[in-house]
């Protein structure tokens, strides 16, 4: 990791960092090196243990995973099944959530078990349950 591990974040994603996280220590670079996104687990001053994602100019992802924060995800993240979104800024495509333990699942030898397939039916059916809504327009043009 470069001696400054918040170097591919825009000046204004630093100054925020700053302002929500006094004292942050970076302790791992996450980022997949993919996308011009920058994906940071860290350790503020007071003891918060989150995630950084940051987003390079072009991004449009940062925006609508905070827009699924705001509205969606509360029956994951009040069971704890999903990261609290602690702060955001949607113009800078900078959000900042509660750290979560885990690892993925690609990769991992729960890839293999159907245990794995049908927990995350039930968290689709619990996210897909919230709100339905009929797309007049799009059905008729079927």
């Amino acid at each position: 990791m470069p001696s400054d591990p918040l170097h591919r974040l825009s000046s204004r994603q630093r100054d925020l960092l700053e302002a929500w996280l006094p004292g942050l220590d970076v302790r791992a670079d996450l980022s997949w090196g993919l996308v011009a996104t920058t994906v940071l687990e860290i350790r503020a001053a007071d003891g918060t243990h989150g995630i950084v994602k940051a987003g390079g100019p072009a991004d449009h992802h940062i925006a609508r995973e905070i827009r699924a924060h705001l509205n969606w995800l509360t029956p994951w993240t009040s069971a704890g099944l999903a990261p609290e979104l602690l702060h955001h800024d949607r113009e800078a495509k900078v959000l900042v959530t509660r750290y979560l333990p885990g690892e993925l699942v690609q990769g991992h030898p729960a890839e293999q078990e159907w245990e794995t397939y049908r927990q995350a039916g039930r968290l689709l059916a619990t996210l897909h349950g919230q709100l339905a809504v009929l797309d007049t327009e799009f059905h008729a043009q079927q």
